[in-house]
């Protein structure tokens, strides 16, 4: 019986010195002191956390606006495009101009001719007649001309403050009401060279003779040109021109003088 309650003591000392441990770890656990780095952190953890949002809607905004600038560019590009294409269909139809005048003429003529004319000149006015429409592809400049009032429509005018915004919109209208002007000569003209009849002219006057067409699709065309920054418009040409000639010149007759 003793040897049983020594033994029981024993325990129970044994318990109560390891719950002392225990006790005294944690004490020592709960008493250390934390380090700098973490006190740091501690102290300014929402001001590296105000940085890191700055920081996250800067590089949003970054990324929106190079997105915003590659679309600009994009529809940029595309106004180019349409614009040189508006440049090529004027340059085909001003270079078809010039035939479907003479048509134009052709029908003229026999509008103002008697019966009597008709008859008697009938031949030679036919042979005429199909000379001059056999170099003409009718439903080809139809479809360049039906082309070109799109364009003129949507690209011309204001659309061109998208390239460059000190064009006012005034200015503007000037250009596409030449542009257009010009592709409705050449509908016309189509026109009353398909029925072969003067009903379908829409116009008050006579149409314009080619060196005027000339004139007007090239000031057109270097009113684009500039919008588009393609060239100088022919600025200093002449300047160029004729010092080379001259030296080319020189160059020819000293070139005689010498075999001579």
């Amino acid at each position: 019986m003793i040897k049983t309650k020594a033994i029981h003591d024993t325990i129970v000392i044994a318990k109560r010195d390891t719950i002392v441990k225990v006790v005294e770890v944690l004490n020592n656990k709960t008493s250390t002191v934390p380090s700098s780095f973490a006190l740091f952190f501690d102290e300014y953890g929402n001001f590296f956390t105000f940085l890191a949002t700055i920081a996250a809607f800067i590089a949003l905004f970054i990324t929106i606006k190079a997105s915003n600038k590659a679309a600009k560019d994009s529809r940029h590009q595309i106004l180019i495009g349409k614009l040189e294409e508006i440049c090529d269909l004027l340059n085909g139809l001003v270079d078809a101009y010039p035939a479907l005048y003479y048509a134009y003429v052709l029908v003229q003529q026999e509008s103002l001719s008697t019966p009597a004319q008709k008859i008697l000149h009938a031949n030679i006015h036919n042979d005429k007649w199909e000379k001059a429409i056999s170099g003409i592809d009718l439903k080809k400049h139809l479809e360049d001309i039906n082309r070109l009032f799109i364009l003129i429509n949507l690209y011309l005018g204001e659309k061109q403050n998208k390239i460059k915004s000190k064009s006012s919109p005034n200015n503007d209208k000037t250009l596409k009401f030449s542009a257009f002007m010009f592709a409705e000569i050449c509908k016309t003209l189509v026109i009353i060279i398909k029925y072969r009849t003067l009903k379908h002219n829409t116009f008050p006057d006579e149409f314009p003779k080619a060196s005027t067409i000339r004139l007007l699709v090239g000031n057109i065309s270097a009113a684009i040109s500039e919008i588009i920054d393609f060239g100088d418009n022919g600025k200093g040409y002449k300047e160029f021109r004729d010092p080379f000639f001259k030296d080319l010149l020189k160059e020819e007759i000293n070139s005689v003088d010498s075999h001579n």
